[in-house]
């Protein structure tokens, strides 16, 4: 992937604007260069889209994109819905970030950095609650929902796309496969249920 804006701090640190594996972002990322590793700086879900350092390393600047996305609800009409009958949902709980809504039996889930965390949200019976944290694993594209009402998320940890699958309030939560490393686009649907929810199915691989 291309690596962009590099900004040296000193001798052994660089800080520069990169996508990530799965193609989200572009982040802003610190390298140390004596042990090679790379880690993203914590942005909530700010994207960067450039960064410089002063000679002395000191002080930096960086240039973020704030994106502005929110849920709307939409009515099935008889003709072509317009522009007017588009109306912004109401959440019982603000949110920053709001996308990838997937209806369930019961309830709405969408993803949400609400903040500073990226992570997975449900609505149900009018109350907002979280069901998975980023620090579980970075996730990129909405639960896929089975019709028994369980979730199957692929979710980013440890430099891997994993496929696990928890119950509709993410408790019982599991790895499936854990050397199976999930393909497909970032938000492009890589995983979804059998019509019996017994089954899923996915691509990936399993080479190193």
């Amino acid at each position: 992937l291309a690596i962009n804006f590099l900004a040296p701090l000193d001798l052994r640190r660089l800080l520069y604007v990169a996508r990530d594996e799965d193609r989200s972002g572009p982040w802003l990322w610190l390298l140390d260069a004596s042990s090679g590793q790379s880690t993203r700086v914590p942005s909530g879900a700010d994207q960067y889209t450039s960064v410089s350092a002063s000679q002395d390393g000191r002080r930096i600047v960086a240039t973020v994109a704030n994106l502005s996305v929110s849920l709307w609800r939409v009515p099935v009409l008889s003709g072509v819905a317009e522009d007017s009958d588009a109306q912004p949902y109401t959440l019982p709980m603000p949110t920053g970030l709001a996308s990838a809504p997937r209806f369930g039996k019961d309830a709405f889930f969408f993803l949400s950095d609400r903040g500073t965390n990226d992570g997975l949200w449900k609505v149900q019976d009018g109350k907002q609650s979280q069901v998975r944290r980023s620090v579980d694993g970075a996730l990129t594209e909405p639960p896929a929902i089975s019709s028994p009402g369980r979730l199957a998320i692929v979710g980013r940890k440890e430099g891997k796309r994993h496929l696990s699958i928890m119950e509709m309030d993410g408790t019982n939560a599991r790895t499936l496969a854990p050397a199976i490393e999930i393909d497909g686009a970032a938000g492009q649907g890589a995983a979804d249920w059998s019509p019996d929810g017994t089954r899923i199915v996915t691509g990936g691989h399993d080479k190193d």
